[in-house]
This record gives structure tokens, sequence and C-alpha cells, in this order.
């Protein structure tokens, strides 16, 4: 798969816990292998690994981006723009709201 016009923008590390296992040297190293020139970290929760995963893919010339990933029923999104978004959250997430 030697396709640089691939990147993969939702992948989890072994920062995430029970979701991810590859740790960010050897996938480095294997994007590098694949000939990709980016790869996405988007990991469950929190963002532990993003120094560590940002350097070690400076280092090789990958191109890293950086994301977090987290579930929609955490939070609600109240805005007058966002209206769409706020009628498919989950009843639950009206205790939590983050005002933008």
């Amino acid at each position: 798969m030697q396709d640089k016009g691939f990147v993969h923008l939702h992948l989890h590390t072994d920062y995430s816990l029970l979701d991810g296992a590859i740790q960010i040297k050897p996938l480095a190293e294997r994007t590098e292998k694949l000939g990709m020139n980016a790869c996405a970290m988007t990991d469950h929760g929190n963002m532990y690994g993003a120094i560590t995963f940002y350097n070690t893919m400076k280092d090789r010339g990958i191109k890293p981006i950086i994301g977090c990933e987290s579930p929609s029923s955490v939070a609600r999104l109240t805005s007058p723009r966002l209206t769409g978004w706020t009628d498919r959250c989950a009843p639950s997430a009206e205790k939590k709201r983050i005002f933008i």
C-alpha cells in the first residue's frame, strides 16, 4: 500500500486505553516504510501521547495530525448555529453543556 495519497485520520495508539494497541515508534516506522507523508492520532478522551507522537513523526519527515475522539453523549453543544447538532445529542447529555 505505497500510496502517498492515503492518510490514516482515525487511529488509536496505546495511549487510548482499551482501544488502541500500536506504540508510536513502531507506527512511525511503518508509516515511513509504506511511504505515507502524514498520519493522524485520535486517541479516546486524552492527548497524553500528543507530544511524543508529534516529535516522533516530525523526526521521520511525516506530518503529524493530532486529534482526540470523545463520545458525543458526554457533552451537549448549545449554540444558535448548532441547533441541528443539539437535536441529535443524547437526552442523557442534558446535564453537561459546553457553550461556544
